[in-house]
């Protein structure tokens, strides 16, 4: 439940340059705005952490307590993050101060990235369902119909006009869905 950096130079041993405790286990990459230098942890304590990591030293400068695990990688958009968590919420978090903009609710656990492409928020929960929700408000545009044959784990990706999935089933491994209208 730490995170540890090391330091690879040409000579063996590696050596440590700096670890935080982050107080749970790790589901997914971390994501670093380079731009703040501010490294963003989800955590299966049910938090998501900011850690500057500009300073010799990194410190955890903001939490933000979330209802139930956090098994995907925030994505960072004009300042502000996007994450799905275990309890099927999804957040959209002010960065710099984790104040909650908007939070919605998927079917199931929200364990994949979240994707955002223009007004729209689109998470996927394991109850096969895929739901778009307004980049500004988190209100809800569109269910997908029919949902997939199996829960949706993964990542969603965007390309083009269609959210693509992927999920357990053996007839559906890949499912696209349309991304105006689901």
């Amino acid at each position: 439940t730490e995170i540890y950096t090391l330091s690879l130079h040409d000579a063996l041993p590696i050596s440590l340059r700096w670890k935080v405790d982050v107080g749970g286990a790790i589901g997914a990459t971390p994501l670093l705005d380079k731009a703040t230098n501010t490294l963003y942890v989800g955590t299966f304590n049910r938090e998501l952490i900011a850690i500057d990591v500009s300073a010799n030293q990194p410190q955890i400068v903001r939490k933000l307590s979330t209802e139930g695990w956090l098994w995907s990688t925030p994505i960072l958009q004009e300042g502000i993050l996007y994450f799905g968590d275990l309890s099927g919420a999804v957040y959209a978090v002010n960065a710099a101060d984790f104040s909650v903009v908007w939070k919605a609710k998927v079917d199931g656990a929200a364990r994949g990235r979240v994707a955002v492409v223009d007004d729209k928020v689109i998470a996927a929960g394991e109850q096969k369902y895929v739901k778009a929700f307004n980049r500004t408000n988190g209100a809800l545009l569109w269910t997908s119909s029919p949902p997939t044959d199996d829960r949706i784990l993964g990542d969603l990706i965007v390309i083009k006009n269609d959210v693509i999935v992927t999920t357990l089933s053996e007839n559906q491994l890949m499912v696209a869905f349309n991304l105006e209208t689901g």
